[in-house]
């Protein structure tokens, strides 16, 4: 199951490129919705009840956007009114949760929060599920979200602590103009109009102060909101095909451990049962409607001379074809003098192809449906690759292993378009090194490796260790870590400017009582 900081930094793969679109989507809804719900506005009851029928399902629809984003469906513009293609299972399901949590929130409001999260997952759920009722998908949500709700919390917690900057700034805008008002009837009292100036001073320059607060609160809902959403949906993708199991196309929890909440958001509250719930699982829910998703992106073919290949993510049932090749190899190996992936022979797979391919870190190569061959790209070390590289596996890299070219293939060059394939995953995925092991002694796989660009960094236990950087992802984290410290010298600068002012106000308000007059040199 991806972590907190995995699944942003997921969103943020996706958004990349993507920006544009995704704010556009944000914005054009904001408007709507605001314009929508003010024109309907001025019509008691009746307006607010009609207003309804669009916001309901045009929030849907942006969900739904944000989802086919996160499944790389390059949804456009238009894919946020998709909702209003299912009005009546879009209104009801927005009705529904709107409701429910209202009547949840009347419990002192922590009961309306925990009921949020409960029912977060309806809107992704009518979108998988084009048969199932919103009343359904609502009760499918809860199951969905049992013991989860913490770590969607933690998650929505990341987003809303950027919210600290222009709370921060109203705060000093706030405090500068309370110094205004203090001199002002220091002024009062004393009867002199002398301070009069630095009154007028406060008050202006901590309304500038508030109004760059307002403006740091848009301009941080307009990239949090759609990151923050992606993420949700990476959240969803995550929670729905990673950590689950089905049994007759039914949702069923294999990691759910309410106990283990760190929010502790099922124990702290006592909530009683719901009035719709149901222990089995709604009909025409499961795996059978949905696509496979929060896979990497790949294309389908790959071209080694004049040949292309079909090469695409393994699946469970190719585990034996894939074993299969990669002892046949193993065999030829040892008829040619070499031990290369011996340990095969003997039963002891030390990278695991099926728990490999459960992680969606081995990819199949074929021809005219003929395996051609595979390879492993794994996303983080392994106990093997930690042995190995020892205090270096800290850095960020991906692994490649197992990578098998069929006899039958041999001599087609492509094995190196397999190695360009994992080097343009490595780079779509944002990691600075790619890295590989092979035994010194096996001449022919260490000369194919250096001709493919990677560089010897040492060997260790009898194995040449290579690596290969990709310089398109390291000069774009030189730049991140560029802006972040120009960002930080920033806020610092800010910071001082904010003291200083302060400070000299503080000097100005000490002057006047003390001299019972302003005196600007005092304040400096």
């Amino acid at each position: 199951m991806l972590s907190i900081s995995e699944i942003r930094r997921e969103a943020r793969e996706i958004l990349s490129g993507k920006w544009g679109i995704a704010i556009g989507v944000f914005l054009l809804s904001y408007l709507i919705i605001t314009a929508g719900s003010s024109i309907l506005g001025f019509i008691p009851v009746i307006g607010w009840l009609a207003s309804f029928l669009f916001v309901g399902p045009l929030t849907v629809g942006v969900s739904w956007f944000y989802l086919a984003l996160n499944r790389r469906e390059d949804p456009d513009v238009g894919y946020m009114f998709s909702g209003f293609n299912d009005f009546g299972r879009t209104l009801l399901a927005y009705i529904l949760v709107t409701l429910f949590t209202f009547l949840w929130a009347l419990l002192f409001i922590i009961p309306g929060i925990i009921k949020m999260y409960s029912y977060s997952q309806t809107f992704y759920i009518l979108r998988n599920n084009p048969n199932i009722s919103a009343l359904d998908a609502i009760t499918e949500s809860r199951h969905m979200m049992n013991g989860h709700k913490g770590r969607l919390f933690g998650l929505s917690l990341t987003f809303l602590l950027w919210y600290l900057i222009p709370i921060a700034i109203f705060m000093i805008g706030g405090a500068v103009m309370g110094m205004g008002a203090i001199t002002n009837e220091l002024s009062n009292y004393s009867g002199t109009l002398d301070v009069s100036v630095l009154t007028l001073g406060a008050f202006l320059g901590g309304s500038v102060v508030l109004l760059a607060g307002i403006a740091a609160a848009i301009i941080i809902s307009i990239f949090i909101y759609p990151y923050m959403n992606v993420a949700y949906a990476v959240f969803h993708d995550d929670l729905y095909s990673r950590n689950t199991s089905f049994e007759d196309g039914s949702f069923v929890d294999t990691n759910s451990d309410v106990a283990a909440d760190p929010y502790g958001t099922e124990t702290e509250y006592s909530i009683p049962e719901e009035p719709f719930e149901e222990t089995k699982h709604p009909e025409g829910f499961g795996l059978r409607s949905l696509k496979k998703v929060n896979l990497p992106m790949i294309p389908s073919k790959i071209f080694a001379g004049e040949s292309s290949f079909d090469i695409r993510l393994a699946k469970p049932e190719d585990t034996e074809e894939l074993s299969d090749l990669m002892i046949n190899t193993a065999k030829w190996l040892k008829e040619q003098g070499s031990l290369q992936w011996n340990a095969l022979l003997s039963g002891n797979d030390v990278h695991g192809l099926a728990a490999k391919i459960h992680d969606c870190e081995v990819y199949h190569v074929s021809k005219d449906g003929e395996i051609a061959g595979t390879m492993i790209l794994q996303q983080a070390p392994s106990d093997w690759d930690t042995n190995l590289w020892q205090e270096s596996a800290a850095e960020p890299a991906y692994y490649l292993h197992r990578l098998v070219v069929a006899r039958k293939f041999s001599g087609q060059n492509l094995s190196h378009a397999m190695l360009q394939f994992a080097e343009q995953v490595t780079s779509d995925a944002e990691v600075p090194l790619l890295r590989l092991d092979i035994m010194k002694r096996v001449q022919v796989l260490n000369d194919l490796y250096q001709s493919a660009g990677f560089s010897l960094k040492g060997v260790r236990n009898g194995f040449s260790l290579y690596e290969k950087k990709d310089a398109t992802t390291i000069k774009k984290q030189e730049s991140v870590s560029s802006r972040k410290r120009g960002l930080a010298d920033s806020c610092f600068l800010i910071y001082q400017l904010c003291f200083t002012i302060l400070l000299s106000l503080t000097k100005c308000i000490r002057s006047v009582v003390e001299q019972q007059r302003f005196d600007f040199i005092a304040c400096f």
